[in-house]
């Protein structure tokens, strides 16, 4: 029996069993954030009324007629979003890692941050805008097996976690993510690497087939640090007999800037890069910026949603 027999797709590796109160909490004080922009975006797009010389007569302007032609009306209108929000949340091993968010200083996960993110946006889209925007959740991990031959080395997988095209309005099982690829061996959870923009192609196919707006705009939810093992074909199953016989090759930070020129461009995106070393020094704050592009937003301090929620808003005026 191969090494690879026992390993199998188990979605639930994907959610805790339960939800931690500070990562409600800390998700109700980002909807609260996020509602108020959505509103202000919401009014300054409701359709507006103004007089005219043409138009449809409004009668309660008839009595100006001697003295005033603008009798008519014409309202002004926008169309509906023609936009997917896309998602993409790092649930890798390294996302468990703390950090410090909101006003009491509170110290949650990466992924609870990102899971708190990802619901209060899908919660604040339903309640202001009707679900007006359509959203889509996805996590990108590598579970560090290698078990087919196709993909020579880690196997990265995109998987979907909520969909409101698809009606989902279970916002809170985002605050459930895990650090975990939707894999098992033996009935025990294989772990996650950082597969990062490995699965952009990926992302792009199942945008060709499945995006039914005009646009997208990608959000990247990541502590970086691509993690794969590329290795030779011809190695693959003297790899799966003794790892450490056989040469292998890693991705990179290059490999990232590469992929993100290649599928990126022209597709509004933001990454948000959840470690404390962003800016702290001149060479590091060039090496996020080089990567992810000059729209990385940095988790790096305690006021980081400001700046985010700031690129998000930009993001919601310019395509929702």
């Amino acid at each position: 029996m191969s090494k690879d027999s026992n390993i199998s797709f188990s979605k639930d590796t994907l959610f805790h069993s339960c939800i931690e109160d500070k990562v409600m909490e800390y998700r109700e004080e980002l909807f609260s954030k996020f509602a108020r922009n959505m509103t202000g975006l919401l009014e300054s797009k409701r359709p507006k009324r103004y007089n005219s010389n043409r138009g449809l007569l409004d009668p309660r302007r008839l009595y100006r007629h001697q003295m005033d032609d603008n009798v008519f009306y014409k309202k002004t209108s926008t169309p509906n979003s023609d936009t997917t929000f896309v998602f993409l949340v790092d649930a890798s091993g390294s996302m468990s890692n703390s950090q410090c968010v909101g006003n009491n200083e509170n110290y949650l996960s990466r992924i609870d941050v990102c899971g708190a993110i990802c619901s209060a946006f899908a919660k604040a889209n339903k309640a202001v805008l009707g679900n007006k925007i359509k959203m889509e959740v996805f996590t990108k991990t590598e579970g560090g097996e290698v078990f087919n031959s196709f993909v020579k080395g880690y196997v990265p997988i995109l998987s979907r976690v909520y969909s409101n095209v698809k009606h989902d309005t279970d916002w809170d099982k985002l605050l459930r993510l895990e650090t975990s690829a939707p894999l098992t061996r033996g009935g025990r959870k294989t772990g996650s690497y950082t597969p990062e923009f490995l699965l952009l192609p990926t992302v792009m196919q199942w945008a060709r087939k499945n995006l039914t707006t005009k646009n997208m705009v990608i959000v990247n939810l990541t502590d970086g640090e691509v993690v794969h093992q590329f290795i030779p074909r011809d190695s693959l199953e003297a790899y799966q007999e003794s790892q450490y016989s056989v040469k292998t090759y890693r991705a990179y930070d290059e490999d990232t800037k590469a992929l993100r020129i290649k599928y990126l461009r022209g597709v509004p995106n933001t990454t948000l890069y959840m470690t404390s070393s962003y800016r702290t020094s001149e060479w590091e704050d060039e090496r996020i910026k080089d990567m992810y592009g000059t729209n990385a937003v940095s988790a790096s301090d305690e006021t980081f949603d400001v700046e985010f929620f700031k690129t998000l808003n930009n993001l919601l005026n310019q395509y929702a």
